[in-house]
């Protein structure tokens, strides 16, 4: 009996299929169905296998390829593996292939590729977002002005009560909540008529590009991100329900005066406690151009910052977190000249404090290493809070964001919020922060 350990090309997460040797290669794809049959919806014989050699995981979420550490293996694709992988053939007995036999701890097998029209496809409507915004219980005031603040909108995602009735207790295809629902789930662009009036009523979409147009002036355009959602009934059954969650990079073409987008990252959700995370609920526009007078896009709270040209940021510092690769527990993102993309996509720790019950002391260690990892390049946080604390969608990591006060270890502490006249250096201030952190985190 072979214990073949396997996964899925995009996805990252190993399973084990319990198989004899004298199967086939057909059988192998068989079982992954099995053992996957809410996230692999196609016929077992369109699966392409392939061995792979030299790919072993090391931690629960890191993994090494001939000596190349892997942090994130949803990320790759299949050609990164190129010269070490071998395709099985389904009519071959599994005994050919003699490498599944061994099993040192970690060690990979097979790589699964699915075929990728499988995937859910994009939901896309035409919406007018004057009406969208009045049938969806916008605060009474003029349009502008409401999009300057924070909009709630919750999306409904299937709970695991709706599982075990019958269809009608999920919100109707066309109700005016999936039609909020599908505006948001679309990847589209958003132009302003330029009649220079900023009433409601002046608001009309662009045309809409797929993933890969490019714009002449894209290296002029600005750029944010944006979380979307795709849900698709596969009608079969309520338990098919596949969620693909896609962060999509939005940038502004000035020539053209539209929006072009690509796909950064995409997460799959096979089950209804876990969709529940995803939910979708807080938008608010980005930024006004007065020159072309456009809105750019609805964002999720965080992901996007720009700032004043006056405030007391070092940029440099931040750029050289963010270029530092060995940092686990510390945002990612990119450093622009007075901006940061976020692309350590999270949930806030208020909204993940559910996953952490009775094992809060994960959350204080995930924030202990974030701080020794800052601190051993030689450099403090200065804002350590609950606010601050997100942990990751991809593979459920505590992480320390909002990097914008940081400061050198050795440098006097910055004007924050949370502080103490005792602390004369910021090295100081992270120790104390962390403290009353602790505390905080009792409370919530």
């Amino acid at each position: 009996m072979l214990s073949v350990m396997c996964v899925v090309v995009g996805e990252g997460r190993p399973f084990p299929v319990d198989i004899a040797a004298n199967q086939s290669v057909g059988h192998l794809k068989d079982e992954i169905c099995v053992k996957n049959k809410d996230t692999i919806i196609c016929e077992a014989k369109r699966l392409d296998l392939y061995y792979v050699d030299g790919l072993v995981q090391i931690s629960d979420t890191r993994f090494d390829f001939n000596t190349t550490v892997i942090d994130d293996l949803s990320s790759k694709k299949l050609s990164d593996f190129n010269g070490m992988t071998e395709k099985m053939v389904s009519t071959f007995q599994l005994s050919k292939y003699p490498q599944l036999g061994e099993s040192p701890m970690g060690k990979i097998h097979v790589l699964v590729v699915v075929p990728p029209k499988d995937a859910p496809p994009r939901i896309c409507q035409e919406v007018s977002v004057s009406n969208l915004f009045r049938q969806n219980s916008l605060p009474n005031m003029e349009f502008v002005d409401a999009m300057k603040q924070p909009v709630g909108f919750k999306i409904p995602i299937l709970s695991s009560a709706y599982r075990q009735n019958v269809a009608r207790h999920i919100y109707p295809w066309r109700s005016r909540i999936w039609t909020l629902y599908r505006h948001f789930s679309s990847t589209r662009n958003f132009q302003q008529q330029r009649n220079g009036n900023r009433n409601v009523r002046d608001k009309s979409f662009g045309k809409r590009y797929g993933d890969g147009d490019q714009g002449t002036d894209g290296q002029d355009g600005r750029c944010c991100l944006l979380y979307i959602s795709l849900w698709k009934d596969f009608y079969s059954s309520l338990d098919h329900k596949l969620t693909l969650i896609q962060l999509h990079q939005l940038s502004y073409i000035p020539s053209s005066q539209k929006y072009m987008t690509t796909i950064v990252e995409s997460y799959f959700v096979t089950d209804a406690n876990h969709r529940q995370k995803f939910v979708v609920d807080l938008f608010k526009i980005l930024k006004w151009y007065e020159h072309s007078r456009h809105y750019v896009t609805w964002l999720k709270t965080g992901l996007f910052k720009e700032f004043k040209a006056e405030a007391d940021i070092d940029m440099d510092l931040i750029r050289r977190i963010y270029n530092d690769t060995s940092l686990q527990h510390v945002e990612r993102g990119m450093c622009h000249r007075n901006s940061v993309t976020i692309t350590s996509i999270g949930r806030t720790l208020q909204h993940a404090l559910s996953d952490f019950q009775g094992k809060r002391h994960l959350i204080i260690d995930g924030v202990k290493k974030a701080l020794d990892e800052l601190h051993n390049i030689g450099v403090a946080h200065c804002d350590v809070r609950a606010a601050n604390v997100f942990v990751l969608l991809s593979n459920g990591r505590v992480v320390l964001g909002d990097l914008e006060y940081c400061r050198p270890l050795d440098a006097p502490p910055p004007d924050v919020k949370r502080k103490d006249d005792s602390c004369t250096t910021a090295g100081e201030l992270d120790n104390y922060q962390f403290d009353e952190f602790v505390d905080e985190l009792a409370k919530m």
